[in-house]
């Protein structure tokens, strides 16, 4: 996992821009990206 700036265009007419001032990760989220687990998406 990696912090990263990037350059974003301007809010467009209806767009809505959200700054992040904190985000978290659990550790099976860890394992589905390293294949470790199967990623489920089973949403009705």
């Amino acid at each position: 996992m990696r912090t990263r700036t990037v350059d974003l265009e301007s809010p467009r007419q209806g767009d809505l821009l959200i700054r992040m001032a904190a985000a978290g990760s659990c550790h099976s989220g860890d394992h589905i990206a390293t294949g470790d687990l199967p990623a489920r998406c089973d949403v009705p």
